[in-house]
């Protein structure tokens, strides 16, 4: 994990594999319009990684920053719909 949000939970897991996860701690009320926004983007310090980040928007924050990770295995841009 390279940086989180305020109100940003995460935790490394290993096992069969190595990683992490972020999940961002909101009210949710239903019928309400959220948004989200993921960018994935080669790394400008290490050209064999990918820097992904999320973000989230919600009335009452705005845009707010879920989390941005380096995965390695290549660095890439994100492309198409996902």
């Amino acid at each position: 994990m390279l940086r989180k949000g305020k109100d940003t939970n995460h935790n490394d897991f290993g096992g069969e594999g190595a990683g992490g996860a972020s999940h961002l701690v909101f009210p949710w009320v239903a019928e309400r319009t959220y948004g989200f926004l993921v960018k994935g983007v080669p790394s400008t310090e290490d050209k064999d990684h990918t820097v992904y980040t999320a973000w989230f928007k919600s009335e009452e924050l705005g845009w707010t920053l879920i989390a941005s990770w380096s995965r390695p295995g290549g660095a890439q841009y994100i492309d198409g719909m996902y």
